[in-house]
């Protein structure tokens, strides 16, 4: 079964941010990746459920959501 994935290059230009803002997410807000032959990966669906998450987080005040 294939499963669609986003580079993280993909992921920064979808949210306007830069790539090393995405590198961020993953190592300090827990953006989950896939890593294939060593590269990064994120599956879209992931993507929604983790951004889903922050902007309850962000809502709620607890500081440990982001913004864009």
């Amino acid at each position: 079964m294939l499963i669609a994935k986003m580079s993280l290059k993909e992921v920064a230009k979808e949210f306007g941010v830069t790539s090393r803002t995405v590198h961020n997410w993953v190592r300090s807000h827990g953006l989950p990746t896939v890593c294939i032959v060593g590269k990064v990966f994120v599956e879209p669906d992931a993507l929604r459920a983790w951004w889903d998450q922050q902007k309850q987080q962000t809502q709620k005040g607890a500081g440990d959501g982001i913004t864009v």
